[in-house]
Order: structure tokens, then C-alpha cells, then sequence
């Protein structure tokens, strides 16, 4: 990336685009805050009205199918608030990064896997002789406890490695990104939109301690992605990088275990 590009914001495709504050607000506080809080109400009042119990909820929404119906449904809804934004303002998608695909964008999509995962053994690394104390063998509480069969995996497949990339990338590196980086250096937008996806994954009132190598872990990540998307104008590769992410994570957890 040039020294200029780096100091100067990319220009807008049109005098209709968002500033930095609305992308913040509308990006982490509509569309993922209130969507995922409106879908966990909304799938409680249905069921209620259907003659479930809050127990009995309470224990449909911990099996695979009831996460994964509450994931699939609140990705969905994340991208459909962005994908709804922009349409009633004939703002292009191109604009937040969902341009045509190109085939160099794989290219990229290796690079970027690569650059993640050095920057991030290094600096757990880092952070680990650093501070000591601070717990980094903490594991994330994903909501998919033994899965079994091959729709239940396939079922954590798409709730884990298809549907949160698209959704994610397109609020944080797509809307956000985009709203922060038309007023401010890349540098400081990049920063503030890792902050707010690292916060998003600290399991924040869980009743769990804050997940920090979560947030460590998702931090590096956005600041690669967010390069990413500076360098190419577009999120295709980072919802692939993303993606290559989760996909070692979920052959982890649930195929190699």
C-alpha cells in the first residue's frame, strides 16, 4: 500500500455515503447488537406462543438445531440491515466491497491466511511473557456441544464457517470500514473497527469471564482483513480468509478431536 493511499480516505461512489460515527452505531449496534438480541426474542416468542416452556426453550435453544437456527436466522438478518441500508439509498454494494470477484483475490486470500496466523502466534506469544497472569487457554463456548451425524456437522459447518464471514466481513470490514475510513487515515480506522469486532467476541454477558484470547485472537484478525481491504477495495477476499479461519477451527474442534 502507498504512503498516499494510507493517509488519504477512500473516496465515496456517492454523496450519500455514511461517516464514521453512523457506521459504528449502525454497524455494531443495529446490525449486530439488536439483531441478534431481536432473533433471540423473536425464536422465544414463537416457541412460547407454540406451548413451550421458558425451560423447555431454554433447552431447545442449547441443542444443534436450535443454534443453528438462531445463527443462520440473526447472519441473515446482519446482512439483510446492510443490504436494506444501502437499497433505500441506491448505494451500490460495490461500495462496501461486494464488487465483481475477481481471481486475484484468491491470491490474496493466501497471503492474508498466512499473515494472520504468524501475526498471531506471535503475538499470543508476546502477550503471553507479557502478562502472565492473563488466562489464554480459555476455550470459546461455540453453542455446538457432540455434534453427531452428518447433518447435525453439516449444520456447524454452515453456522461456523459459511454463514458468519459473509455476514461479519459485510458489517464490519464492508459498512463499517467504509463509514470510518471516509473521514479518518487507515491506520485509526482500522484500529477502531478491530476494537469493536474483538469486543464482539468476548463473550460479553455469558456469565463466563471475558474470552481475551478471543478478542486477541479476533483483533490480529481484523487488522489483517482490514488491510486486505484497503489494499484490494474489496471484502471478497477477506470473507475468504475469514472463512479458511474458521474452516481450521471447526476441523479442530469437531473433525479432528
Amino acid at each position: 500500500m502507498s504512503e498516499d493511499s494510507s493517509k488519504a480516505p477512500m473516496q465515496p461512489e456517492t454523496s450519500q455515503q455514511w461517516g464514521p460515527l453512523f457506521g459504528v452505531l449502525y454497524g455494531f449496534g443495529v446490525a449486530l447488537l439488536s439483531v441478534q438480541i431481536g432473533v433471540g426474542l423473536l425464536i422465544g416468542l414463537i416457541l412460547g406462543l407454540l406451548g413451550m416452556s421458558s425451560s423447555a426453550i431454554g433447552d431447545w435453544s442449547s441443542t444443534i438445531h436450535g443454534q443453528f437456527i438462531f445463527t443462520a436466522t440473526a447472519e441473515i438478518m446482519m446482512f439483510g440491515a446492510i443490504y436494506l441500508y444501502l437499497r433505500r439509498r441506491n448505494i451500490s454494494l460495490k461500495t462496501i466491497g461486494l464488487g465483481r470477484f475477481q481471481p486475484k483475490h484468491l491470491v490474496y486470500v493466501v497471503l492474508g491466511t498466512v499473515a494472520y496466523f504468524v501475526a498471531y502466534f506471535a503475538i499470543v506469544s508476546i502477550v503471553a511473557t507479557l502478562v502472565p497472569s492473563l488466562n489464554l487457554q480459555q476455550e470459546q463456548d461455540l453453542g455446538f456441544n457432540n455434534p453427531s451425524g452428518l447433518a447435525q456437522i453439516t449444520m456447524v459447518f454452515f453456522s461456523l464457517v459459511i454463514l458468519p464471514p459473509i455476514a461479519e466481513e459485510t458489517v464490519f470490514r464492508g459498512f463499517m470500514f467504509t463509514g470510518l475510513r471516509s473521514k479518518m487515515t487507515f491506520a485509526v480506522s482500522a484500529v477502531i473497527t478491530s476494537v469493536f469486532f474483538a469486543i464482539g467476541h468476548l463473550q460479553i454477558g455469558q456469565g463466563t469471564p471475558l474470552l481475551w484470547v478471543a478478542g486477541i485472537d479476533t483483533f490480529i484478525l481484523s487488522l489483517v482483513l482490514c488491510y486486505i481491504r484497503e489494499k484490494t477495495g474489496s471484502i471478497w477476499p477477506t470473507i475468504g480468509i475469514h472463512m479458511v479461519k474458521n474452516f481450521v477451527a471447526f476441523t479442530f474442534l469437531y473433525i479432528i478431536r
